[in-house]
């Protein structure tokens, strides 16, 4: 069985499409786990008309504001990671796919990565991607030719491969994941950690994601970022720091 894992708040204009384009994908006993974080656009109301069983909508309990937090994107880093595990906690599936609110799944999505999280040990596969706009074009063919993929910890330290719509994992890397840690690392780097760390990391070649980038979105994915120094400097000790506390896990 496979679940496919997406935080919602507030993704009206995109939701529909990304949805329809993962359905085409799954099987009929596979499920779509959507952990809502409160959104009060048309966000679920169009998620209810695409009438698909095989939907299933939570709302986010750990709902915070994060006020404790003074950069935005920590903020926005911990609400999001939040709101994903919620979706982890509820799915069922023996493999899991993440997935963002307003991209697309391209054909072959499952069939290119599935067979190689077969394996009974912890597996993470990243797939390629390419950028798009709000209109849907085309605006950088390969996020590999961006980031070159790496499960080099140290490499991950400076310039992350571990990009979350791409991701895919089975059961056992999982289980490995939880607890999540307190300071509010990206869920997706967290679990390319966790890969490194105990289990095997795939990078598949293949472009299977359209990945949107908009006005609204929380990174600024191929341009410059817009983060301080010091925020920068930090988020890199505390990854370390996350990092070395895992030689206390079994």
């Amino acid at each position: 069985m496979i679940s496919v894992c997406i935080p919602t708040y507030n993704g009206e204009n995109y939701i529909k499409q990304q949805i329809l384009s993962i359905l085409n994908e799954l099987g009929e006993d596979d499920e779509i786990v959507i952990s809502d974080d409160g959104s009060t656009d048309m966000t679920l109301a169009i998620i209810e008309e695409i009438n698909d069983k095989r939907i299933i909508v939570i709302k986010n309990e750990e709902n915070i504001q994060c006020e404790s937090y003074n950069n935005r994107t920590e903020k926005l880093l911990k609400k999001v990671s939040l709101n994903l595990q919620n979706a982890l906690l509820h799915c069922k599936g023996d493999y899991i796919y993440l997935a963002d609110q307003d991209d697309i799944w391209k054909k072959g999505r499952i069939t290119n990565t599935l067979p190689l999280l077969a394996e009974n040990k912890p597996i993470l596969v990243v797939c390629d991607c390419c950028v798009v706009d709000e209109n849907n074009t085309i605006t950088q063919r390969s996020y590999f030719d961006y980031v070159t993929p790496s499960q080099n910890l140290w490499r991950t330290v400076i310039k992350s491969s571990f990009h979350g719509c791409c991701m895919c994992f089975n059961r056992i890397l999982l289980a490995k994941a939880f607890p999540f840690p307190q300071y509010s690392l990206g869920h997706d780097l967290w679990i390319g950690l966790i890969a490194i760390k105990f289990g095997l990391v795939y990078f598949c070649p293949e472009v299977l994601v359209e990945y949107r980038r908009h006005s609204t979105t929380v990174t600024s994915t191929g341009s410059k970022s817009k983060n301080s120094f010091g925020f920068k400097i930090r988020y890199r000790i505390m990854l370390l720091i996350e990092y070395l506390k895992l030689y206390k896990r079994k």
